[in-house]
């Protein structure tokens, strides 16, 4: 009888304790890393922004695909001048590999007109992480739209 209570308690002990070690050191570091984009990028510190890209880092969103730091320096330039603002970002999945990481989410992001309005865009992101030394870099990224623009 002792062996299926120390059972049991094992067993309800562990459903319990491995949601809360889902998510380890390296996970938040990763995390960490897209926080920092969103708040660097919604700040407009573009040195902030980029520097947490690697040099010969890709992205793709609704304008094309462009590689490495000088094409990424110009488009964070642009997008900053249009005032693009991420209102909303989401992470849903962070999944971590030897050196490598990916994480994915949803966003919104608000693009002001020139007449004075927004327009809302609601999208999914994926950012894939490599990490050199204890710091992880944007390797690649991909931003979606997922739906027609809505004007408030």
């Amino acid at each position: 009888m002792r062996r299926l209570y120390t059972a049991i308690w094992i067993v309800v002990v562990t459903m319990f304790a491995v949601p809360a070690l889902s998510e380890g050191p390296r996970d938040t570091a990763v995390r960490a890393t897209i926080e920092r984009f969103f708040t660097s990028f919604n700040g407009g510190d573009a040195s902030a922004t980029t520097g947490l890209w690697r040099a010969d880092a890709v992205d793709i969103n609704i304008n094309g695909l462009i590689s490495g730091k000088a094409q990424l320096d110009e488009r964070v330039a642009t997008e900053f001048k249009l005032g693009l603002k991420f209102s909303e970002h989401k992470i849903d999945r962070i999944d971590v590999h030897g050196p490598i990481a990916w994480a994915a989410g949803q966003y919104t992001v608000m693009i002001p007109s020139k007449e004075g309005g927004t327009t809302q865009v609601n999208g999914a992101w994926l950012h894939v992480l490599k990490q050199e030394g204890a710091v992880w870099k944007i390797q690649a990224a991909s931003f979606t739209r997922v739906n027609h623009p809505r004007k408030e």
